[in-house]
């Protein structure tokens, strides 16, 4: 996530503690445009998790063995089970929340430094739920998956959905005419809509707002309410950590019958959300605060600017190969149910990258400090909670699943940072970053874009589908070519904005 803007920020007098001061750094005053930083870190984490999720998107069901899926959905018939453990395809996505969550402070950081007001931040925030939970209407509707079948009606019905997507997401290119690109758009709504209204028919089935993509649904909920309790306590770090513990209590107390439970487990509009949805929280909150780190880092005082690195470089790389290594670490050892031996191992990896954090000199070092203790601090409170609730499950969502995944973000964001920002080798994850610049279309690239359209294309429909070897191959491929069209986008510009 990038800024050319500078924040200016409503910092009250410095807190006492160093959370505190950290979020008041998110919130100080612009600085001249030569010292706002590019948190190329976050976008090029982004960008990875959105690759993962379309690998897992284009691995054919029934194939593979059983670590190739969700834990959940265990092959041959994938249908839900109560098996306790983590897959990969598993971490995807509340990193990919956390990740949304860090970007929050950044992007409307911004409009706070240009002066808006709670009521111009919940109008903004309002504006992108309706176009997340619209993103994820249309994606339903013209997804094979949720339509239910697939087939040349539905492979075709997807392209259409892409098109409707482009039209209404993209912004405005650089060079084209503002009336061309309002009237575009504006076609591109009306068609969206007679779409929703029409497109179920041709599949004996009508308009429902029940049918909509899950993830984007959820990432429309998660976004709402990341901003309003951002805006919020951003400048009161124990104040979000209060409203933390306040939703671990709701969780819990939602387990036992009462007026939490029917609280919890109910809605005035169920189609929209459901409150329950707020144990996301446990991922957002620990993301929101690592992007107020990464705000403060990309806004440094001028002092914390000149302090001049301290740490080796192998230092910095053994870090980074901790954090790297909490992710298959946490998976293949919760896979298989080696529950305690990974409790013990996740436990010394947070010792010695606690270790090699120590005694940080400038805001580089600061920031890496920073993101590894509350990595650390996450990841054994998610492991500490793993035998609670059956054992740490995505479906139903444990509290260990988000409190160890948001630890695993925030050790990998650090890697990330550590990488990129502290030895300057961007070239290294530049292009993970081009990617993570254009999420949305990104996310649905392969499904509604890449994977239809080849099956139109002569040969191509049979092509690397054979053997399981066969079909791994064509997986890769289809991530690599998502990955180029991606970057192409970036680099000319074309951004898909909620």
């Amino acid at each position: 996530m990038s800024t050319s803007a500078h924040p200016e920020l409503l910092a009250p007098a410095e807190p006492c503690d160093p959370a505190a001061r950290a979020g008041a750094r998110a919130a100080a005053a612009p600085r001249a445009a030569d010292e706002v930083r590019r948190a190329l870190s976050l976008d090029a984490l982004r960008g990875f998790f959105l690759l993962l999720m379309t690998l897992g998107f284009s691995i054919a069901d029934g194939v593979y063995p059983a670590w190739m899926y969700h834990r959940q959905e265990p092959p041959p018939t994938h249908a839900f089970a109560e098996i306790a453990g983590l897959g990969w395809r598993d971490l995807a996505y509340p990193a990919f929340l956390f990740t949304l969550a860090a970007a929050i402070p950044i992007s409307f950081g911004l409009r706070v430094a240009r002066g808006a007001g709670p009521a111009q931040i919940a109008k903004a925030s309002l504006r992108r739920f309706g176009l997340l939970f619209f993103f994820a209407l249309i994606v339903a509707h013209s997804s094979g998956y949720w339509i239910g079948e697939y087939s040349a009606l539905s492979q075709t019905l997807s392209l259409v959905g892409f098109g409707l997507l482009c039209l209404v997401f993209t912004r405005r290119p650089a060079g084209m005419p503002p009336r061309l690109y309002a009237g575009l758009r504006g076609f591109g709504w009306v068609a969206s809509i007679a779409y929703l209204a029409l497109s179920p028919r041709l599949y004996g089935q009508h308009f429902d707002l029940a049918r909509r993509d899950g993830i984007l649904a959820e990432l429309a909920f998660a976004s709402l309410v990341s901003i309003w309790l951002w805006y919020a306590t951003r400048r009161d770090w124990p104040l979000r950590l209060a409203a933390l513990a306040a939703t671990v209590a709701l969780s819990l107390s939602a387990q036992s019958e009462g007026w939490v439970a029917r609280f919890w487990w109910g809605s005035p509009l169920p189609q929209l959300f459901e409150f329950a949805q707020l144990k996301l929280l446990c991922v957002l909150i620990p993301g929101s605060f690592a992007g107020d780190l990464l705000m403060a880092w990309m806004h440094p005082e001028p002092a914390g600017r000149r302090a001049p690195a301290h740490w080796s470089e192998r230092r910095v790389l053994a870090l980074a190969a901790l954090g790297c290594a909490s992710a298959p670490l946490l998976v293949v050892g919760l896979y298989q149910r080696e529950v305690f031996a990974t409790a013990l191992a996740c436990f010394a990896l947070c010792g010695a990258a606690l270790a090699l954090v120590r005694d940080p000199h400038g805001d580089g070092e600061r920031l890496l400090h920073a993101l590894t203790r509350l990595g650390a601090l996450w990841l054994v409170l998610g492991m500490l909670l793993e035998p609670f609730e059956g054992g740490i499950k995505k479906v139903p969502g444990t509290l260990s699943y988000y409190f160890a995944t948001a630890g695993s973000s925030s050790l990998l964001l650090a890697a990330a940072v550590g990488v990129v920002d502290l030895l300057g080798r961007r070239r290294a994850l530049r292009w993970l970053a081009e990617v993570g610049q254009n999420p949305l279309v990104a996310y649905v690239l392969f499904t509604l874009f890449l994977d239809p359209l080849l099956d139109f294309v002569p040969g191509m429909a049979g092509f690397l589908r054979g053997s399981p070897e066969e079909q791994i191959a064509r997986s890769l491929l289809s991530v690599a070519l998502v990955a180029g069209l991606a970057r192409e986008l970036t680099r000319r510009g074309l951004f898909w904005r909620a």
